[in-house]
């Protein structure tokens, strides 16, 4: 289940009334899967392998409904990514999930703190079972 937090997830549904997704992480297989299951279940999937990379994509108008990020990552950690995107006003309404394997409680708190609006732990998680619980999210709201 999604450790949600607090908040509104909003729908934002694009030209082919599909709901778009931004994964950031590092780990080329993981993307190339997360992206395969996103896309099956009907998501448009922008993909990023790094924090500078998805800020260039997000600097030239990429907005999409949500955005799932690795904690980990080289150059800027997801921590950073975290701060800059809360800190973008064009993307107040797109909700941000920590996609980690940061499991300790300090890491879990400063997502939180930082304004993510939920996390999902990747080792508890298969890629099918992540899309299904961020299906569960937009059901929700």
């Amino acid at each position: 289940m999604v450790h949600e937090l607090p908040g509104q997830y909003t729908k934002r549904v694009g030209m082919t009334d599909t709901l778009s997704v931004f994964l950031i992480d590092d780990e080329p297989l993981l993307l190339e899967l997360y992206k395969t299951k996103f896309q099956k279940e009907g998501f448009t999937v922008k993909t990023s392998p790094s924090s500078e990379d998805a800020f260039n994509e997000i600097a030239h108008g990429y907005c999409p409904a949500f955005i799932l990020f690795d904690i980990n990552m080289p150059e800027h950690s997801g921590y950073e990514l975290l701060e800059k995107l809360i800190s973008n006003p064009a993307l107040r309404g797109v909700k941000k999930i920590a996609l980690t394997n940061e499991g300790q409680d300090g890491s879990l708190a400063r997502i939180i703190e930082l304004g993510a609006d939920g996390y999902l732990i990747k080792a508890q998680y298969t890629p099918g079972q992540v899309v299904e619980e961020v299906k569960v999210l937009l059901a929700r709201h």
